[in-house]
Formats: C-alpha cells, sequence, structure tokens
C-alpha cells in the first residue's frame, strides 16, 4: 500500500532585524487558520507570495472576481490578525493562465497602501 499523504509541517516564521516574519504561500490566503496560527506563534508580520491568475472570462481587471478576492483576502487578514500583510503575485503569462502581477501592503486596520 502507498501512502499519497503526510503529515503537514509547522508553517515558517522567523525572527529578524524587523521583528518575527511569518510566510505563507499562494491560496493560502483564502483560509484564515494559516495567518492566525502563525499570528498565535508569535509572528509581527506576515508575508505572502503567490501565482494568482486572473483568466479569462471572469470580468475585466478591476471587476474580475479572483482579483476582487486576491485583494480581499489580504485586507482581511491583516484585519482579523492586528497584523502588517505583505503580498505579492506573480505578473506575466504562465501556461496559458494571466498572472496578476499585484504588490501590496495591507495594514492593521480595514485599508491597503
Amino acid at each position: 500500500m502507498r501512502i499519497y499523504l503526510a503529515a503537514a509541517r509547522p508553517l515558517a516564521s522567523f525572527n529578524t532585524a524587523l521583528g518575527k516574519i511569518g510566510l505563507l504561500i499562494c491560496y493560502d490566503k483564502s483560509w484564515p487558520e494559516g495567518c492566525r496560527e502563525l499570528t498565535l506563534s508569535g509572528a509581527e508580520l506576515l508575508v505572502i507570495g503567490s501565482a494568482w491568475a486572473a483568466n479569462a472570462g471572469q470580468g475585466e481587471r478591476e471587476n474580475n472576481s479572483v482579483v476582487s478576492r486576491y485583494n480581499l483576502y489580504d485586507r482581511v487578514r491583516a484585519l482579523e490578525n492586528s497584523r502588517w500583510l505583505i503580498s505579492s503575485n506573480f505578473f506575466g503569462e504562465h501556461g496559458g493562465s494571466n498572472l496578476l502581477g499585484s504588490a501590496r501592503l495591507s495594514i492593521r486596520s480595514a485599508a491597503s497602501l
């Protein structure tokens, strides 16, 4: 019998000159538990790198449903954890997908810079 699933490793956080930084990737921003676990383990800054695509048929860039969710999740995760959140997304085309190409700093209130 082959085992295809394995237990998850703890989420990564690192002590730096800026404070303790917690790292997540890509679609992790869609659920609150990852950012919450990092916050409870002492992360002062949350960082998320991703490769979200705004595919055709989901609206123009500013009204694209994927872009809207991507932007919303950053603000919500920062707000619900009272932490600064930095996110960046790849830009360009890859495998037929149009990557968003976004970078932002979300602050601990409902706003984004």
